[in-house]
């Protein structure tokens, strides 16, 4: 399968996050993964061949990491059948179906360093609300981020679903808990040499800790405005 049926089927996978979100208004959901104008995204779910540039951008928007538009992301997708993107591609794609969980909120972080986490001190499977999302982390979690070093990807205000048990590639996000009891999320670099280098993406800031330092690291699954909240 080529990048270009690739990238269409991921994007159908954005707008159904979106959706869930309860972003469905054409215009929103182009406000949402760009922004863009909705003529343009609706020429992109229709087949327009999506460039390097705009599949970045729609990594950025969405907190994927970057290559992800590039990636088949089947395992994962809950969007049911693909119509083809030309009369030559004959066979739809049908990804298999998970159920959306509710995940519920537990904590805080912060999108600096100088953070740190607040724990609700929920039992496992509770928390102060939940989100509906698909995720097929058992243990998965939301935690509500404040802070402006992440933006325009997340915003202070917003939540992130943490899935603890699937594991972050480089250029991903991750909740970062340092053993000094401070969390942050941030863009996951590279990890070598005994470190991992994080970026802030408001200021391009990389930042070097220790490993011995870290506590634990965890891969962002989602990133969700606070509309979403229930319970």
């Amino acid at each position: 399968m080529d990048i270009s049926r690739i990238r269409h089927i991921n994007l159908h996978w954005l707008l159904k996050e979106l959706e869930a979100r309860g972003i469905t208004r054409a215009k929103d959901q182009a406000l949402a993964l760009g922004p863009m104008s909705a003529s343009f995204l609706s020429q992109l779910k229709g087949g327009k061949k999506m460039g390097d540039d705009v599949a970045r951008k729609l990594e950025a928007a969405t907190g994927k990491g970057h290559g992800w538009m590039d990636r088949p992301q089947w395992d994962e997708l809950t969007v049911g059948p693909i119509q083809p993107v030309s009369q030559s591609d004959a066979t739809p794609v049908h990804i298999p179906r998970s159920a959306f969980r509710r995940v519920p909120v537990v904590g805080t972080a912060s999108l600096g360093m100088d953070g740190y986490w607040t724990d609700l001190e929920y039992p496992v499977g509770h928390g102060d609300g939940y989100f509906e999302f698909p995720t097929t982390d058992k243990d998965a979690y939301v935690l509500q981020v404040r802070g402006g070093s992440m933006h325009p990807a997340i915003r202070s205000g917003w939540y992130v679903v943490i899935e603890p048990n699937k594991t972050p590639q480089m250029g991903e996000f991750v909740m970062v808990k340092l053993a000094d009891g401070r969390s942050t999320v941030k863009e996951f670099l590279w990890h070598r040499d005994g470190e991992y280098v994080l970026n802030a993406i408001a200021n391009n800031e990389r930042l070097v800790v220790d490993e011995a330092d870290i506590d634990v690291i965890h891969h962002v699954g989602g990133i969700l405005p606070p509309s979403g909240r229930q319970g």
